[in-house]
């Protein structure tokens, strides 16, 4: 159970849920935080447990397709995986992000809708998502606070500067677990102008009475990107 936890608090997502007293104002963003024109590709490394002895490096890209698909009333474009992984599909409306995503198989391979960046949002804005679901019988929540932790940042990713980056970090809790825990994580995505996603970077640890303590840690970064 604890594994397909892990895979799910891994996800990042969001629903904006904020108090109209203090919503900050909004920041006008210097360009789309996404391409999506035919043939635009973008080549990532994705390693997993980089501070183990012995961690594991996976290298793919995705490429911006020619057709787009309907998914709860959204044009969602397609975007192809070259390493045998699933297509992946991301949708843009105004200032607002979205991507569709499978959770694990032991959850069902339930597919969900994540908004994952306002590009307008002020520093400090937060967004949250409840995720319920059922694992083995048991009812559960998986709630995510995602927050624009900076914003106009200079971010270096292989040796390439990107600017006006956005950080968002993601905390996660989870209500319906029968029995005690503890969970800890750190969580930060970046956002650059025109490409997206440019680094990810992953902590969870996860103790469960009765269960070994898990740690999941993975890291990935834009390693170079052919935007059309």
């Amino acid at each position: 159970m604890k594994y397909a936890l892990l895979s799910i608090f891994a996800l990042s997502l969001v629903s904006l849920s904020c108090k109209k007293d203090s919503i900050p104002a909004p920041v006008t963003p210097v360009d789309k935080y996404m391409t999506f024109t035919v043939g635009s590709t973008w080549n990532f490394e994705k390693v997993s447990n980089p501070s183990s002895a012995s961690p594991v490096t996976t290298n793919y890209s995705i490429t911006s397709g020619s057709r787009d698909t309907t998914i709860n009333a959204k044009q969602y474009h397609v975007f192809v995986n070259n390493n045998g992984g699933a297509n992946e599909y991301f949708y843009n409306s105004g200032n607002d992000y979205y991507t569709y995503r499978t959770l694990p198989s032991g959850l069902g391979s339930e597919y969900v809708e994540i908004l994952y960046l306002k590009d307008n949002a002020a520093a400090n804005t937060q967004w949250v998502q409840t995720y319920p679901i059922t694992y083995l019988g048991v009812p559960l929540n998986v709630i995510l606070t995602n927050k624009i932790e900076e914003r106009g940042l200079t971010k270096t990713v292989n040796g390439k500067d990107y600017t006006d980056v956005v950080r968002v970090s993601t905390n996660i809790t989870v209500t319906g677990i029968p029995f005690p825990y503890t969970l800890t994580d750190e969580i930060n995505y970046y956002y650059a102008p025109k490409y997206g996603v440019i680094k990810e970077e992953t902590k969870i640890n996860l103790t469960v009475t009765g269960f070994p303590a898990s740690n999941f840690e993975e890291e990935k970064k834009l390693m170079s990107a052919t935007l059309q």
